[in-house]
């Protein structure tokens, strides 16, 4: 391993955790040098044998730390993942992030390294019908322009009960579906994503759920509406729903029409994808 290491800092969310730590993987493995990752999400990094992670979470003592490093003669990379300024013309926000790393690559798979151990722990009861992950809405601390309706995710479950059995994931604040296991807020972060090992199909919208479906190669459908675009991080065994609105993707975080993007997608379209 090279002495000189790289440095990723990230303090936002979940699934920007996944992206840096794919990017982390192919830029260590490129380089052959360790990556030093400022994060408030550690378990998404777990058994990356690239990565080391950074003591601190507070950015103020990581950029002090890269300081000192600088001081003591070496002379790290120091790569703050921000590109939010950048999405609207972002054909893929890792084709971004590996630009930022130097690396001219297109990844299409996101990483998530999970042990034989962690996988081998069957979460999901074995039966007749394949198993469907759902949710029903992601954080609003930040935008809720993100989320679609919990009641028309409610109109899917009962569309697609006789032929999956379903299991909601989420927090244990999210609204409740008919599903036929509620793991709301039982499971960790890593339980969640061997989880999609097991199952055939996620329907969710954008966020960690969606990263850890396709880590695992399972099939999702995921609604978009128009805050973000697909192009911008679809992954190939995902189904897109995206309403291709005037403002859209408008990354903007109170919406002036109602979220008319999302009003736009029906439940029957997300059943007919299902079944199809």
């Amino acid at each position: 391993m090279k002495k000189g290491p790289i440095f990723f800092s990230r303090h936002q969310g979940i699934g920007d955790a996944v992206f840096v730590n794919t990017v982390a993987w192919h830029c260590g493995h490129f380089n052959k040098c360790k990556v030093i990752i400022g994060t408030n999400h550690k378990e998404i990094f777990r058994n990356n044998p690239y990565v080391r992670i950074f003591p601190f979470t507070s950015e103020k003592m990581f950029f002090r730390f890269v300081r000192l490093l600088r001081i003591l003669g070496f002379s790290p990379q120091h790569f703050v993942m921000t590109y939010q300024a950048e999405l609207k013309e972002t054909p893929h926000i890792m084709d971004a992030l590996c630009k930022k790393a130097g690396m001219h690559i297109h990844l299409s798979k996101p990483l998530i390294f999970l042990t034989e151990k962690e996988l081998s722990k069957k979460q999901l009861p074995v039966g007749e019908k394949p198993w469907l992950a759902i949710h029903s809405t992601g954080l609003t601390d930040w935008t809720d322009n993100k989320n679609y309706y919990p009641e028309r995710f409610e109109e899917v479950v009962l569309a697609l009960k006789s032929k999956y059995n379903i299991v909601q994931l989420g927090l244990e604040s999210d609204p409740a579906l008919s599903a036929d296991l509620d793991l709301r807020g039982k499971l960790t972060v890593r339980e969640t994503a061997a989880l999609f090992y097991e199952c055939k199909l996620f329907i969710g919208q954008v966020g960690f759920l969606m990263h850890a479906a396709e880590a695992a190669s399972c099939r999702s459908i995921i609604i978009y509406g128009g805050f973000e675009a697909p192009w911008q991080h679809d992954y190939p065994h995902q189904q897109s729903i995206y309403s291709p609105v005037s403002c859209a993707p408008c990354w903007q975080l109170i919406c002036p029409y109602d979220k008319k993007c999302m009003d736009m997608i029906m439940p029957s379209t997300i059943v007919e994808m299902a079944l199809g």
